[in-house]
């Protein structure tokens, strides 16, 4: 039995840790060089990513709550985040 929480608060939690090796992998594959130092350009990121984090975790929790397997409820939220994400980054770089 499973509340829908367990796998969504891993989804928050690891999304929420990884965007500062997110943050290193876009300077040195994706976009290059940041505006305003790296302390600015890391809070832009954490900042930037706030909204998403929540937004894809009530969207990662309902659809496992509605009996998607937190496995393809995973691939379908890693998927539109990761497009979002491109264009917010984009934005806030």
């Amino acid at each position: 039995f499973t509340t829908g929480w367990d796998g969504t608060m891993t989804w928050a939690v690891s999304f929420w840790l990884s965007i500062i090796f997110r943050h290193t992998s876009h300077r040195y594959i994706v976009f290059g060089g940041y505006t305003g130092g790296y302390a600015s350009s890391l809070t832009r990121m954490y900042i930037s990513y706030t909204g998403i984090v929540i937004i894809s975790t009530v969207f990662n929790y309902f659809m496992i709550r509605s009996g998607v397997n937190r496995w393809k409820a995973w691939a379908i939220t890693v998927i539109w985040t990761g497009v979002i994400n491109f264009f917010i980054v984009k934005a806030v770089w």
